[in-house]
């Protein structure tokens, strides 16, 4: 089902289906605050005309980095922009692909998923973090492996 329906937003959005050029966990490290394993909770996907929307909630199962131990449920959403076209200086309608710092994980993760949640904000007392970026869980060992260089 969920095939069928993006193979149709593709057929009648274009600009859906434009190249996306995805950032490396290398170069998101640098921009993280803080990384939790997490189980996902709630999902609901915003879909907006140049960007998606997804707001997760989950809670902490254990905290990799930059933030002290944590045992609640937060709130966060991550965006990713999408293709849009433009005009040329030759007159030519150019597709502009997205540049995202996301994995493309952030849209097939599901309710009750464990996964590896990258924040560009401290935690705080609103319980909302601002995510960039999701990875699944089995990639932990080479994520601590790449941490462990960074120091």
């Amino acid at each position: 089902m969920k095939i069928t329906i993006t193979l149709l937003l593709i057929t009648v959005f274009p600009a859906l289906a434009s190249p996306a050029f995805y950032m490396s966990v290398e170069e998101v490290l640098g921009l993280s605050e803080c990384i939790f394993l997490v189980e996902i909770g709630m999902i609901l996907d915003i879909p907006m005309s140049y960007m998606n929307q997804t707001q997760y909630t989950f809670h902490v199962l254990e905290v990799i980095m930059g933030a002290d131990s944590l045992d609640d449920t937060y709130l966060t959403s991550y965006v990713a922009n999408l293709g849009w076209f433009y005009t040329s200086q030759n007159g030519e309608e150019m597709l502009q692909p997205p540049l995202l710092r996301g994995s493309g994980y952030e849209t097939t993760v599901e309710e009750g998923d464990t996964v590896i949640v990258f924040s560009s904000s401290q935690v705080d007392d609103s319980h909302q973090l601002n995510l960039f970026r999701i990875e699944p869980a089995d990639s932990l060992e080479s994520l601590q492996e790449l941490l462990s260089l960074e120091k």
